[in-house]
């Protein structure tokens, strides 16, 4: 007797149909596989045929009984991941070249699209599924699986299209090679010549403005040959070719160089040779360069192999003097080695590191830097309050977090601007002020806060001598950090040192405290420890 899918499928539970649906599709994938993997066999291919035929009927047959939006969840496909990651500058420009190209012709293509961009204009892409991208672009037809992927790549194709055109009309090196390779292919001549000794586009990396300093070479070398005739411009012309690429190469040794020694002081369990050979080679060869590139990545390696600080004030000096040569993203990458340098230097006991870390925040927010696209997140944020807080700069503080709290997300914004103003607060001794932003912060949104928010809590329960209150929050504080599998040991230590201290501190007499303070002045693994010693007084 043949059972009854119609009937049975629609009673299941939601558990029950994706583990029909999950085992479905693995069942389709080997069905699909296997027949390539096994030519040989004739029979087992003959045999997975028909299963796979009997399934994809019953696929056809049945599916929306066990729930299409269970089946395909948009935001796990190639496009739905595709506009998740876009920013909205970058949706806007694809809508508009979308319906402004050719591929307005395509009223699938669009409407595709279109589904897609609603979706993300609610922030939605995860609830979008496949059933409904069918209906919406095909209204009342029965859905067809090949019909809805080939519309779906189309649309790919259609995106691709779209960036490669906005990286030829920001001038990207790799599409202007694209089209000088063609003009060579073609030996046009008035073309050629044209192209020689453009200038490039400033908005580039600096080993890509190697590179393309490379491929103009090429260029030049092609146009001497076949034009020029002359033998000793022809003989210049190889030459160069072969300089430009090892600048570039070499560049872009030294940058992974220094990414290396940043790596392997992060892993350093894992054991590799570093090609010091080679990297030798390169520092002797460009010792004197007037090459601006390769003087501030040079004196970087310098910083990062000895430490010293003579070298991170030439490293700091070369960079900033020619901070304008660089592209934000390099700019950033560039920046983080030396406000890493001051941490470690600051961790380390000198506190005239803070200072100079100071100093940078400074420098770099009068240059306009934080105002770069992808610069300011939270954690930049939160940093460079940390800093200007310790420093007791409170208007720069407040003037800081005023102008870049809207750079963040709407989920972001509001815990970030209650915690970092219930810092000020605190350092200005209005503890109710601070307590009242502190309750505001959602402990839940991320590590960071669970912590640190906490941490400012207790301080102020100290201060205001909330007894009851400071005593619940070090008992489920000491718990969280206890728990916790995000935090280090070396810093859960750390924080459960201050819970320790806060508690005797809290609850100590005069003479007790005095002892107390030597016991903090000892103590190598506790966080807020100048606070601790503060209220020892």
């Amino acid at each position: 007797m043949a059972t009854n899918w119609a009937s049975i499928l629609p009673k299941l539970s939601k558990s029950s149909k994706k583990i029909i649906i999950f085992g479905l599709i693995s069942l389709k994938f080997i069905f699909l596989i296997i027949p390539v993997n096994i030519v040989i066999n004739c029979n087992i291919i003959h045999f997975n045929t028909k299963l796979c035929f009997l399934f994809l009927q019953f696929e056809k047959k049945y599916l929306h009984l066990l729930d299409g939006k269970l089946y395909i969840i948009m935001k796990e496909t190639v496009l739905g991941e595709i506009y998740n990651a876009l920013t909205p500058v970058e949706v806007k420009s694809l809508d508009k070249y979308l319906k402004s190209s050719n591929w307005r012709q395509s009223e699938t293509i669009v409407r595709c699209h279109d589904y897609f961009y609603n979706l993300w204009r609610q922030s939605e892409i995860e609830k979008g599924t496949k059933s409904e991208l069918y209906a919406y672009i095909y209204p009342q037809e029965k859905l067809v699986d090949t019909k809805l992927r080939f519309t779906q790549n189309r649309l790919l194709k259609a995106i691709q299209e779209w960036k490669l055109v906005l990286e030829n009309e920001k001038e990207n090196p790799f599409t202007v090679k694209i089209w000088k390779d063609f003009l060579i292919e073609k030996q046009l001549r008035k073309n050629i010549q044209l192209n020689i000794n453009k200038a490039i586009a400033q908005d580039t990396s600096s080993d890509i403005r190697f590179l393309s300093h490379f491929f103009d070479a090429q260029e030049n070398s092609f146009f001497e040959f076949k034009f020029k005739k002359n033998y000793k411009e022809q003989f210049k012309t190889i030459i160069e070719v072969m300089n430009q690429s090892e600048y570039f190469a070499d560049l872009v040794f030294i940058k992974n160089y220094c990414s290396l020694i940043s790596f392997s002081k992060i892993y350093k369990s894992e054991s590799f040779e570093l090609p010091i050979a080679k990297l030798n080679f390169i520092k002797e060869k460009y010792l004197k360069t007037s090459k601006i590139e390769f003087q501030v990545y040079l004196t970087l390696l310098e910083m990062l192999e000895k430490g010293q600080e003579a070298d991170y004030y030439e490293f700091k000096r070369l960079f900033f003097d020619n901070l304008d040569l660089w592209i934000d993203e390099e700019k950033l990458a560039l920046i983080n080695y030396l406000v890493n340098y001051t941490i470690q230097k600051s961790n380390a006991g000198n506190a005239a590191f803070i200072d100079e870390r100071f100093e940078i925040y400074k420098f770099i927010e009068a240059k306009g830097v934080f105002e770069s696209n992808n610069f300011v997140s939270l954690r930049t944020i939160n940093n460079v309050m940390l800093v200007a807080i310790r420093k007791k700069e409170m208007d720069w503080a407040h003037h800081f977090l005023n102008k870049y709290i809207h750079a963040l997300s709407e989920e972001e914004r509001d815990t970030c601007a209650c915690f970092n103003y219930a810092r000020i607060y605190f350092e200005q001794k209005k503890y109710k002020e601070s307590l009242r932003e502190l309750l505001k912060v959602d402990f839940s949104q991320d590590p960071f806060y669970a912590t640190n928010a906490k941490l400012l809590l207790l301080k102020n329960y100290v201060v205001l001598n909330e007894f009851e209150a400071f005593e619940s929050l070090c008992v489920s504080f000491k718990e969280f950090i206890k728990s916790n599998k995000i935090i280090a040991e070396n810093y859960k230590s750390a924080y459960l040192n201050f819970i320790k201290y806060t508690r005797k501190i809290f609850n100590a007499t005069k003479s007790q405290r005095k002892k107390l303070k030597e016991m903090i002045q000892e103590n190598k693994s506790l966080v807020e420890k100048g606070w601790l010693l503060e209220i020892c007084e």
